[in-house]
């Protein structure tokens, strides 16, 4: 098994608690704006906690001499609710591409203006057009990863091929779930035999009832906890995102992932500039600094996750090949043919969301 020689980090996805009081103009406070004279000196980023490499952010403070200030969300629920009221300040915010659909449906982004980014020709051709932003007007893929199933094999000696082993009552009070409704809600519709974004409300039901059976066994519901869980053999068994899994490995090497035979989730997280952004222009220079292939090596090294850069593959191919030929990070073909990507609910979102928070407090 490969091994990074980097200091251990916790998950992408660690919630920070900044919660954030809101003033009557919902701009957000301790984000700087602009300048004297009225030209912005900063640049204002809302992302994941641990979601790049922690000299990249110095080094384009550096080449462009100005400052980021970065806030952090855990869920992206949280980054939806926030800049959906009107919450002002973020240049740049990192969505996935379930919910950029919902960012584009409320015309909550500005366009990207392609030519003023460079290295979208870097791009692997499966991120050069996806299906919730063909032309890349408003976003660029940044990383992506799959929802697997993480354990430990000191723990769990059974084979790992199955959304079912989540379910076993031996394993009561050491499993973990995402508190994310489409991983949650979606892991359940494959274990069923249908897809993850089935949009059926019988069968969604019948997913509902499959996770209350789930309920009494599980430790908790968390997309924020599980990698320190994880590492230190509190939880044994869990629904995670494959790179958080990868960082908890660094100080725990009993640790596993698997995508199960039933099929999971890929999805992208993307850079892109909310409506309400004070210096998009930095913004573009940053996504542009983000795309270069060495940049995006040292990131994906550190994250743990999938670079869509072409060119970054292949340093990994050269300098990391124990990461790149690493089919749990990069999935074959085969693997790759049971991933879905999220699709839009579309009206059914209000539906999905009463079917979780249901799950959640035990409500048949």
């Amino acid at each position: 098994m490969w091994q990074l020689n980097i200091m251990n980090e916790i998950g992408r996805r660690q919630f920070i608690k900044r919660m954030i009081l809101l003033g009557g103009g919902l701009l957000l406070p301790g984000l700087p704006g602009c300048a004297p004279g009225g030209r912005a000196r900063s640049l204002n980023f809302y992302t994941y906690s641990n979601y790049m490499d922690p000299g990249v952010v110095p080094d384009f403070e550096k080449e462009y001499r100005l400052t980021v200030n970065t806030d952090y969300y855990a869920k992206q629920e949280i980054l939806f609710a926030k800049i959906k009221i009107g919450v002002t300040g973020y240049d740049l915010i990192v969505a996935t591409d379930n919910m950029m659909r919902r960012f584009l449906k409320h015309r909550l982004l500005l366009p990207l203006e392609p030519g003023r980014i460079h290295g979208l020709a870097n791009l692997m051709p499966r991120f050069k057009s996806p299906p919730y932003d063909p032309g890349l007007d408003y976003c660029v893929p940044y990383l992506w990863g799959t929802t697997v199933i993480a354990y430990n094999r000191k723990y769990v000696n059974e084979p790992v091929n199955s959304w079912k082993i989540l379910w076993d009552p031996k394993y009561k009070g050491k499993i973990s779930m995402l508190d994310e409704k489409r991983d949650l809600i979606g892991c359940a519709l494959k274990m069923l035999g249908y897809s993850g974004n089935d949009p059926d409300r019988a069968r969604v039901e019948e997913a509902k009832k499959l996770l209350l059976q789930q309920r009494p066994l599980l430790k908790k519901y968390t997309s924020d906890t599980y990698q320190d869980e994880l590492a230190t053999n509190e939880t044994w068994l869990c629904q995670a995102w494959s790179g958080d899994v990868i960082q908890a490995m660094r100080s725990n090497p009993d640790l596993d992932f698997a995508v199960p035979g039933e099929g999971s989730f890929i999805w992208v997280d993307n850079l892109c500039i909310p409506s309400g952004a004070g210096n998009p222009d930095a913004a573009r220079d940053f996504i542009s600094f983000l795309l270069r292939p060495g940049v995006g090596y040292r990131n994906a090294v550190q994250t743990g996750y999938p670079t869509p850069l072409e060119p970054t593959f292949r340093l990994l191919k050269e300098k990391d090949p124990g990461i790149a030929d690493d089919r749990r990070i990069y999935p074959d073909e085969k693997t790759m043919e049971k991933l879905e990507f999220y699709s839009d609910l579309g009206e059914e979102e209000r539906f999905w969301n009463q079917v979780m928070e249901d799950v959640k407090l035990g409500k048949s």
